[in-house]
């Protein structure tokens, strides 16, 4: 049995790094909309507990492309380094414009709340389950190498 030679092994070795590379991409974005999410749950929560509290101003969390547009990635000082995940940008929070005074006379959507809530577990058991895919893709690729 030969080995194989230097040329093949350095072909492998350069589709992995692009391969580890184009994960840590998907792995970073995931990373940044599940933390986005959960300030997002923690602020629909608050919005929430404070539904009968007079003069609550509702707060909520700027869209998620936002947050992305401000995300800056972190230099590679050689080319040979693997890259890093990009500086993590927490989304701002802010009172929602344009609500109305609800019948506590603060400014608490209940139906747009719990909505929101709800919508935000759904995501990250979307999150949970690419990750769960990606990785059981990636050991499956390395058993076949």
């Amino acid at each position: 049995m030969s080995l194989p030679s230097f040329d093949i092994f350095s072909a492998f070795l350069r589709s992995l790094r692009r391969i580890i590379k184009e994960m840590s991409n998907i792995f970073n974005l995931l990373f940044q909309k599940s933390q986005y999410l959960d300030v997002s749950s923690s602020v629909e929560t608050q919005n929430i507990a404070n539904i009968q509290r007079p003069g609550y101003q509702a707060q909520g969390v700027e869209p998620f492309d936002n947050v992305l547009g401000r995300i800056k990635p972190m230099t590679i000082s050689h080319p040979k380094h693997m890259p890093l995940p990009a500086v993590s940008n927490m989304p701002r929070i802010m009172p929602i414009p344009g609500q109305t005074s609800t019948l506590s006379s603060n400014s608490v959507n209940l139906y747009r709340s719990l909505n929101r809530f709800s919508q935000n577990q759904y995501d990250q058991g979307g999150i949970v389950n690419i990750l769960q895919s990606l990785g059981q893709t990636f050991r499956k690729a390395l058993l076949r190498s």
